[in-house]
């Protein structure tokens, strides 16, 4: 996969040096279909978060691993593990084997050959998931201090297109989708003092190409009441 989504860039196409390009591409996270056969060291938590009390939307952490076995490191895999209520659990991870989403895949800039014992320390950082910073350390086996240190980030991915910076324009005035339409009725519903189950079937009766369950609308209800109502 790195070879085909960042090293790409560095071939010979058609006479045309895209070279440039790899930079951008290696400052992109990718979706990545992984295995356990693939990793160089055991998983380890790198954050932990309680939604019920995180105070706002940054988040980041810090974990260090030892190579397992030597091969060439080509990045770092991420994946979740949500526990919904008391013992009861979902998860992406390649262990799981339950879950449909893929990992997440951070490239790092050159591909560095690992022995085993060596120390992998990663650090991640994003603010809403909408930007991701992270940065790798290798530490050879018996050695204190990095011999390897990237630092990478979004900021420094594939360049915004001339729409998507159009559509952030100040002056821009944005129109609300449907399901923007149906949240700004929940919350005018809320502020109604309507309950729960009723906000979910006003969405029924006057939203039905967004909502085709009532559930799916109760959902929503209940991500906005959580997100905006008083507790």
């Amino acid at each position: 996969m790195y070879a085909r989504e960042v090293d790409f860039w560095c071939e010979d196409l058609h006479g045309v040096d895209y070279s440039p390009l790899r930079e951008f591409a290696v400052n992109n996270p990718l979706k990545a279909p992984l295995n356990e056969k693939a990793f160089l060291a055991q998983p380890v938590r790198l954050l932990h978060i309680d939604l019920a009390t995180h105070p706002g939307p940054a988040v980041g952490g810090e974990a260090i691993t030892t190579a397992s076995r030597s091969g060439e490191m080509h990045g770092l895999a991420g994946w979740f593990s949500a526990e919904l209520a008391d013992g009861v659990y979902t998860s992406n991870g390649p262990v799981a084997g339950r879950a449909d989403w893929p990992l997440i895949f951070l490239p790092v800039r050159q591909v560095v050959s690992l022995n085993k014992g060596d120390s992998v320390r990663a650090r991640l950082a994003t603010y809403n998931g909408s930007e991701w910073r992270w940065s790798v350390d290798v530490i050879r086996c018996l050695e204190t201090t990095p011999c390897v240190h990237f630092t990478q980030s979004t900021i420094d991915g594939f360049p915004l297109s001339l729409a998507q910076l159009q559509s952030m324009e100040a002056g821009r005035v944005p129109e609300l989708s449907r399901r923007g339409e149906a949240e700004a009725r929940i919350l005018s519903l809320l502020a109604a003092r309507r309950s729960i189950g009723e906000i979910a079937q006003h969405l029924l009766d006057g939203y039905g190409d967004v909502f085709q369950r009532r559930g799916d609308a109760a959902s929503l209800v209940r991500e906005v009441v959580a997100r905006c109502a008083v507790r």
